[in-house]
């Protein structure tokens, strides 16, 4: 592998990693967007992103749910991983991993515009965009065996870093850009130990202390349309469906779903574009083993009848999925409704996000 010759400008020493700023980023190749842009749809609506292999090395790709067009974004000797869309779809980021660091990149749709955000020696995974762009959460651990689990908050326009927590299960962001709330839990300990926590940024982009919300809740999410937090209580016989401030205030319960919590289970919440609806995904091992959808308005839980390896709710009620094909490779599939059909977008070697 090619490097450039990097002059190490300053090294910053954090508890998940080690974080380092160079003059000149790695070589590497982000295929200028300019030469497709009057290619791509003039509309942003359901656009997706996602890992192949077909070309090679792992690189990221992009499509709509309609399968109508794909193009490839980056054309490196590194592989690049877990490509996440920003709410707006007019940014991807994503990681890019060398020979014993990881780079996170930040594209621009709008320009081609290529940023280096940081490098890391850390094992990085499971990005997140705040709703407006301007800052993004990541998972990592300082390295194979101390899986530390440190949530990382990064400014996209100043590339500043700072550590939220540590020993991180699951996170979200605020409504407005301006609060994490997450669960930490010690790995030895029991699921209804998890607690539950927040916090607040202020306006001079420093993180303030963590406000408890709950002990026994999982699985954070927003409701954008009263700006309440959504979570499981996994404390009882069967899991709870709560919401409250991001104070912890007026804690109310929505719904029980009558599944008991398990400690070997990991619970992750989403949401669709007018919060009637919640994508539960239950994994057991890291297999998905339950895919539930929970109508608020109805009251119900339905199973998905799909079988996936990882999946999530896109613009509006698309649900995009990885499962693998009739040769045994991944592929992306989307449902563009919770009662529609699943159709297979990808069918070249290997595709996956």
């Amino acid at each position: 592998m090619k490097y450039f010759v990097l002059a190490l400008a300053v090294v910053i020493l954090a508890a998940g990693g080690i974080y380092l700023s160079f003059q000149k980023a790695p070589e590497g190749q982000v295929i200028s967007a300019s030469a497709n842009y009057d290619s791509l749809p003039s509309t942003t609506d359901g656009l997706i992103s996602f890992v192949s292999n077909r070309d090679g090395n792992d690189e990221i790709y992009l499509t709509d749910s309609k399968g109508s067009f794909s193009r490839r974004i980056t054309n490196t000797s590194e592989n690049e991983t877990e490509p996440i869309l920003s709410f707006s779809k007019s940014q991807i980021a994503f990681f890019s991993q060398g020979s014993d660091y990881t780079a996170i990149y930040l594209f621009a749709l709008t320009t081609g515009e290529k940023k280096l955000l940081t490098i890391t020696r850390g094992i990085v995974y499971s990005m997140k965009f705040s709703p407006n762009g301007q800052r993004i959460l990541f998972l990592e651990d300082f390295s194979k065996t101390e899986k530390t689990r440190d949530l990382y908050l990064i400014n996209t326009q100043t590339s500043a870093i700072e550590r939220v927590a540590s020993g991180v299960q699951d996170y979200n962001w605020s409504s407005d850009s301006n609060g994490v709330v997450y669960t930490v839990n010690d790995s030895l300990k029991s699921i209804t130990d998890t607690k539950l926590l927040f916090r607040a940024i202020d306006e001079k982009e420093r993180l303030l202390d963590e406000v408890a919300l709950f002990q026994g809740g999982v699985a954070p999410v927003y409701f954008h349309s009263n700006k309440k937090v959504a979570f499981l209580d996994v404390t009882g016989e069967f899991l709870r469906l709560i919401s409250t401030t991001s104070r912890g205030e007026n804690q109310q319960e929505l719904f029980t779903i009558r599944i008991r919590p398990q400690e070997s289970s990991f619970y992750f919440l989403d949401t669709n574009s007018d919060n009637s609806e919640l994508l539960l995904t239950i994994y057991t091992e890291q297999i998905l083993v339950e895919p539930l959808i929970i109508s608020l308005k109805e009251q119900t839980v339905k199973r998905l009848e799909l079988e996936a390896n990882k999946l999530e709710w896109e613009s509006g009620d698309t649900i995009v999925y990885s499962a693998e094909d009739q040769n045994g490779h991944s592929q992306i599939w989307v449902k563009e409704n919770t009662n529609s059909e699943g159709h297979q977008l990808t069918s070249e070697m290997s595709n996956w996000f």
